[in-house]
């Protein structure tokens, strides 16, 4: 009972910081001494939406925003009704192929690609947000790969 209650009090805690994330600032260019643009993951879409990058918008929407959402559904869905994982195998099979491909080797490019088109006259500072996106990338794999010890810990006792 011990590992389901931390397997989801983790769970909880890494779509919180996820959830913040998406609407925080990860980093602030400064362009010479007088602009600067504070870039989100709202603000990247909106860009790509506004330059008519529309193939890159809806990967990064679904890699960064709708795999991450529904890897957490699930990952909750595992916290609420652990037996999920002894009687539907699919279940496992979606859940780790949605780990896989979730959010942070795309988010990862993304951030190259907006470096690559920064100018030479700038520089980046990162921002509470990107931590956040961070831990929770790390927080969700903690608990995609280890969810079933967390959860079966009790049951094999028995």
């Amino acid at each position: 009972m011990k590992y389901r209650i931390l397997y989801f009090i983790l769970v909880i805690i890494a779509l919180v910081a996820y959830l913040v994330s998406l609407v925080s600032p990860l980093i602030t260019v400064k362009k010479l001494l007088f602009f600067s643009d504070t870039i989100t993951f709202m603000s990247i879409l909106s860009t790509l939406r506004a330059n008519g990058e529309l193939v890159l918008l809806v990967v990064i929407f679904v890699f960064t925003i709708v795999l991450p959402t529904l890897k957490f559904l699930l990952l909750i869905n595992v916290g609420l009704n652990p037996e999920v994982l002894q009687t539907k195998t699919k279940f496992l099979v979606v859940l780790e192929q949605i780990s896989k491909w979730a959010m942070l080797d795309v988010f990862i490019a993304a951030l190259i690609i907006v470096i690559v088109k920064l100018e030479i006259l700038s520089s980046a500072y990162t921002h509470y947000g990107l931590y956040l996106f961070i831990a929770s990338v790390l927080l969700s794999m903690v608990c995609s790969q280890t969810q079933r010890y967390w959860l079966f810990a009790n049951s094999h006792r028995r």
